[in-house]
């Protein structure tokens, strides 16, 4: 399971490892797009994203894209949103 966090502002974390998305990037698709650069595991990849009171656990595939509907449509639609 890869785990992403939102820390503060800008800043997040993929496993433990810092990540700031440059101003005007999609939060979602740079951070997804990071993990799928990173995780040395053959994908598919289940993540479980965490920001704030939101919860989602997506599985990703090795472009970066979500390869399953989330089960919490709404929270993933807010998300992504962004």
């Amino acid at each position: 399971m890869v785990e992403v966090a939102h820390m503060v502002g800008p800043m997040w974390s993929v496993n433990g490892r810092p990540v700031v998305v440059p101003a005007g990037s999609s939060v979602p698709s740079f951070v997804m797009a990071y993990v799928a650069s990173v995780v040395s595991a053959p994908g598919p990849w289940p993540v479980q994203v965490t920001d704030g009171d939101l919860t989602l656990d997506l599985v990703l595939g090795v472009d970066g894209s979500v390869t399953e509907p989330p089960a919490d449509v709404p929270a993933a639609a807010r998300w992504w949103r962004r």
